[in-house]
């Protein structure tokens, strides 16, 4: 079993110090994926070291969140920046980044993997909050519930489903065509398939093109290649467009990461295509409903 000690852990006394240290890592991330792409290196997850970031409220009625990602490395540090922008200073947070998780589709230790990630992410947490859990990864909440359930943690936890809050917030989707992009393993595993009024690539189209298309962009997130992000979006897009979808669910946390990236880097073209659609993000609904709850907790 892999060890989750993080080689380095980052303490910021604020949103903006937090940031900095963020903004900071996404900059080594890349350098490195540089670097050991000059090796001759494979560039998957499970090469970056573990790591974390926390910034700790001084208030004792704040709630803590727990963002465990690293399923991609880039996926969760973008995660950890959306929910900052949405939260301020309003709550603690930790940023868990357990990269050695291996790849959800082929590897049965996973759930004894998450266990092990999670239980490492809990010790660097303030002792005297209850914890507010997300897990930046779709495709890991086929085990995370299962996990927390068996654990001796889940009475200090509060978890905050990807799933369960597209559901809740499901009426979003009834007006108008609208898709989940989401990668291979969680659509067998139909994660999303009790989502009313939401399509899947399967339902709409008979060959595999577009979904070699979805799994181009994950993939060119995961390595760190522009170009390969690029090249794939413009097909995939087009093809949506012209079938009338106007909403689209990003189930694939490396999705925020690549609309960012077209949105910066693409041509024209690509970028107009962009414009007919409504993106929808999991973690921002899950977010929206712990913001809820605190609400209620006043």
């Amino acid at each position: 079993m892999i060890d989750f000690k993080p080689t380095f852990l980052k303490e910021a006394t604020d949103t903006n110090e937090m940031m900095c240290y963020l903004n900071e890592y996404e900059v080594l991330l890349k350098s490195n994926a540089k670097k050991l792409q000059s090796q001759g290196v494979k560039i998957r997850d499970q090469v970056f070291e573990c790591c974390a970031f926390s910034m700790v409220s001084n208030n004792p009625k704040d709630k803590h969140i727990l963002l465990l990602g690293g399923m991609g490395p880039l996926a969760g540090v973008h995660g950890a920046k959306d929910v900052i922008n949405m939260i301020g200073n309003s709550a603690s947070i930790t940023l868990f980044q357990a990269c050695g998780i291996p790849e959800r589709r082929i590897d049965a230790e996973v759930p004894k993997y998450l266990l092990s990630a999670l239980n490492s992410a809990i010790k660097i947490c303030p002792k005297n909050k209850k914890i507010e859990f997300v897990i930046l990864c779709n495709s890991a909440h086929k085990y995370i519930q299962d996990i927390i359930s068996h654990s001796n943690f889940q009475d200090k936890l509060n978890f905050y489903s990807f799933i369960d809050g597209v559901k809740k917030y499901s009426d979003i989707f009834k007006d108008e065509k609208s898709i989940v992009l989401q990668t291979d393993f969680t659509a067998k595993n139909r994660l999303y398939n009790g989502v009313k009024n939401l399509f899947c690539l399967d339902d709409i189209f008979a060959s595999a093109t577009q979904k070699k298309y979805l799994s181009s962009i994950i993939d060119g997130v995961k390595t760190f290649d522009k170009d390969k992000i690029l090249k794939n979006s413009t097909p995939l897009f087009k093809a949506l467009k012209d079938y009338g979808i106007k909403k689209v669910l990003l189930g694939c946390t490396e999705l925020p990461v690549a609309i960012e990236c077209i949105k910066t880097y693409a041509d024209e073209e690509t970028k107009n295509l962009l414009d007919a659609f409504e993106f929808v993000n999991p973690l921002h609904l899950s977010i929206r409903e712990l913001q809820k709850n605190q609400e209620k907790m006043k």
